[in-house]
């Protein structure tokens, strides 16, 4: 779950690309986990929408949705780390 940790340090969301480079990811490959996480519909079977991305001034941000971050809380407390 390295892309929600990667985007829970930052409430107002993060661009895809810093997201990519600092996980070693193509944006690509990225944007397919993003819509995966998000709320999208995948073969008749909903998301479960941890990620939302967005638009912002001609660049992708993504950024965690309320569930994401209680998700991200939750396991975050499994491995005994803070919460964020």
């Amino acid at each position: 779950m390295g892309v929600l940790a990667e985007l829970g340090g930052d409430s107002g969301g993060v661009s895809l690309t810093r997201v990519a480079k600092r996980l070693g990811l193509r944006v690509s490959v990225l944007v397919r986990l993003c819509t995966q996480l998000g709320s999208a519909s995948l073969g008749g079977q909903a998301g479960p929408g941890w990620v939302e991305l967005h638009l912002v001034q001609a660049r992708w941000v993504a950024c965690l949705t309320p569930a994401g971050r209680a998700m991200l809380d939750s396991l975050a407390q499994e491995a005994g780390q803070p919460q964020t």
